[in-house]
């Protein structure tokens, strides 16, 4: 039972917090919205999420000026969180620092619902990136308490960075060619980290956002420390997404 208590009580202050937050920018007449939608496979940094299972996401957020708050939310199937939901709640800030140029930083704390661990993995992310022109960007992330269960070595927290790049290429009306690759350095929980990338076409209709995405890792992802399940949640697959913005 502890397992699932500590999760649901952490996800609800975080979510109340972050909508508490939200209300005070919308009080002050400034930009609300969100999405929900569904994807045949949730993958993070070229890893699934969902075990290549289908999953349905949503994100609320509000706007200020340069700021934001919001909560983003996905359904996933993981080793030790099965059939559970991923809450994430995040504070951002945009800063124009050039011509076309964008500074962008954002704290995000994710946690899981339903996990059944003896370790818990929530865990927090800071990031920063430089967008131009909403078609490139170039980001790197500090993870200060990235987790790993080891079945014979209990469990380890540590440091894990990321980085990645991506482009954007308009093709035609509101679509575009989506390219980008990066790195996830978890040397210190894995002894090694791995490179992943992709290339798709994402586009608008409507209300609607939508992606088909041809994602892939480094073979070594495979096989670092993910347990029976590495061909099942890492290597090349097909990610297609269908969103509704409001």
């Amino acid at each position: 039972m502890r397992g699932s208590r500590i999760p649901v009580h952490r996800a609800f202050l975080l979510c109340s917090a972050v909508l508490l937050l939200g209300s005070a920018v919308a009080a002050a007449g400034e930009i609300v919205d969100g999405s929900i939608g569904v994807t045949n496979d949730y993958v993070y940094r070229g890893i699934s999420r969902s075990r290549g299972e289908s999953a349905v996401q949503g994100d609320l957020r509000a706007h200020a000026g340069g700021a934001q708050v919001g909560v983003w939310a996905s359904t996933l199937d993981h080793a030790d969180v099965d059939e559970g939901v991923q809450v994430d709640g995040l504070l951002a800030y945009r800063l124009p620092i050039a011509s076309e140029w964008q500074l962008h930083a954002q704290f995000t704390h994710t946690a899981f619902l339903n996990d059944h661990s003896p370790l818990l993995y929530d865990y927090d992310e800071v990031a920063l990136s430089l967008t131009y022109q909403a078609r490139m960007s170039l980001g790197a992330a500090w993870i200060p308490n990235a987790a790993r269960y080891r079945y014979w070595g209990g469990p380890l927290r540590a440091d894990a960075f990321a980085y990645d790049a991506t482009w954007l290429q308009p093709l035609f009306s509101s679509w575009h060619l989506s390219l980008g690759a990066g790195y996830y350095d978890v040397s210190a929980l894995y002894g090694n980290g791995y490179a992943y990338w992709h290339s798709g076409l994402v586009g608008t209709i409507g209300p609607f956002d939508i992606e088909t995405i041809w994602i892939d890792t480094q073979d070594r992802a495979d096989y670092m420390g993910f347990g029976p399940y590495g061909d099942e949640i890492a290597g090349s697959r097909w990610s297609v997404a269908l969103r509704w913005r409001f």
